[in-house]
């Protein structure tokens, strides 16, 4: 007698997970666009249009034919583009977690695929091999679904190009050992910056006029059959001060909350002249946000890392740290120094609080 199990038995168990998945992914693309705007700043057009997507995806209405989502994200450098594709990640998914860990978000820098023969190391080079995107899809499959990111496409050669035509119009690509990959289960987020210099210098211009200056940009660049397979087309705007100070708050809190769990420390907090530090060095008028992660690990990271080697190791960890820009006696200019509220007192240094921020509307 055969032990294997009837495949309609095995369907009457998978029909419910998969019915209770889909369920998940509709509340969650109820939630999308007030859950992905609170860490996609100065953004709000672009995270409505993805949000947009995402409902139509989770109730059936978009093409059953395509990838869950395909949309082109253009705008400059540091302006939260590839945020906004990890925010979607960890609102749809539950979490941001690389392929490489058996996750279900995988990202290809399109500048490395310049050439050619890079196509090799992307779908493979031979009959045994499907490459890395393969090896990617499979993983994302695996998990139920997940992400692919081509950050920069505009930079991969044409021939790659080419391979997303089919991808996007038919939820499936085939690697050189001649398996067709599925695509369905995924969303494929493009990133672009086309039209970036044009629009850096329109801060105070509408958005119907910057997406203007871009598209004209995306055109003159982009094939019309790859423009057109694109779900939808994300224009993002250059950052203005409001939205470079809600994002440094929003990176400093994170980073603050790593370091309290870290040390046990139970709260960190910056006096006003180094929050003031770490949002002007953190911010580029050429790169955007993007510089900030390393400014705060900089700045505040190593501020932490001193305070620890001066304390016993055995001593209890005090309820506050404060961190304050102090003249250095090494250098003759400025450090961030941490004290606590005991220390601080004793060097007479007198706390300044945050300017309250306005809410967003």
């Amino acid at each position: 007698m055969s032990d294997a199990i009837p495949s309609a038995a095995i369907e009457a168990v998978m029909e419910p997970a998969i019915y209770d998945m889909r369920l998940v992914m509709r509340d969650r693309a109820r939630t999308s666009y007030e859950g992905i705007r609170q860490n996609v700043i100065g953004q709000d057009d672009a995270v409505y249009t993805v949000s947009e997507a995402l409902i139509r995806s989770a109730f059936g209405l978009a093409d059953p034919n395509q990838p869950r989502l395909c949309p082109i994200l253009v705008g400059p450098t540091g302006v939260g583009k590839t945020e906004l594709a990890e925010s979607v990640c960890r609102h749809m998914y539950g979490e941001l977690r690389e392929v490489e860990d058996g996750g279900n978000f995988a990202r290809f820098d399109m500048a490395e695929y310049q050439q050619e023969k890079d196509i090799d190391r992307l779908i493979g080079g031979n009959l045994n091999e499907q490459g890395l995107l393969g090896d990617a899809i499979d993983t994302l499959n695996a998990n139920g679904g997940g992400i692919i990111l081509f950050d920069e496409v505009e930079k991969a050669h044409k021939n790659i190009c080419k391979l997303f035509l089919g991808a996007m119009d038919a939820a499936r690509i085939t690697m050189a050992n001649g398996k067709k990959k599925n695509l369905s289960n995924c969303m494929l987020f493009f990133t672009s910056n086309l039209g970036a210099a044009n629009a850096s210098g329109m801060k105070k211009s509408t958005p119907a006029a910057i997406k203007k200056v871009v598209m004209e940009n995306i055109i003159k660049h982009m094939s019309p059959e790859l423009l057109n397979r694109f779900s939808a087309i994300c224009v993002f705007r250059p950052l203005v001060g409001e939205d470079q100070d809600r994002i440094c708050r929003l990176h400093l809190g994170k980073y603050c909350r790593h370091y309290q769990r870290v040390t046990g420390v139970g709260e960190i907090r910056l006096d006003k002249k180094a929050y003031e530090n770490v949002q002007a060095e953190g911010y580029d008028k050429r790169f955007g946000a993007r510089p900030l992660k390393r400014t705060i690990q900089h700045y505040v990271g190593n501020a932490i890392a001193e305070w620890l080697m001066r304390v016993e190791h055995d001593s209890t960890p005090p309820a506050r740290l404060s961190l304050f820009v102090v003249h250095d006696s090494k250098t003759g200019g400025e450090k961030f120094r941490a004290y606590t509220d005991e220390e601080a007192a004793a060097e007479h240094l007198l706390f300044t609080p945050l300017d309250e921020l306005p809410p967003r509307l």
